[in-house]
């Protein structure tokens, strides 16, 4: 059996949130969280709208983002 949820997130209390609030007019859609080690979480970001140069400075410059990899 499969369980759908689905939630929100102050955007001061999610991981992104640097990035977030630097760039309020893209649109941000995480599509599913894999656990990668018991210690975090990979998770799939779908972007749109916005300047995409722009999201990769502000994500490089993002205290909570380790690894970026565009697929």
């Amino acid at each position: 059996m499969g369980t759908i949820a689905e939630f929100s997130i102050p955007v001061e209390e999610f991981a992104l949130s640097e990035t977030l609030d630097r760039l309020p007019e893209m649109v941000f859609t995480i599509d599913r969280v894999v656990a990668r080690e018991t210690d975090h979480v990979m998770p799939f970001v779908w972007v749109s709208e916005g300047d995409f140069e722009t999201l990769t400075t502000a994500l490089e410059g993002d205290s909570s983002v380790a690894n970026i990899e565009l697929l």
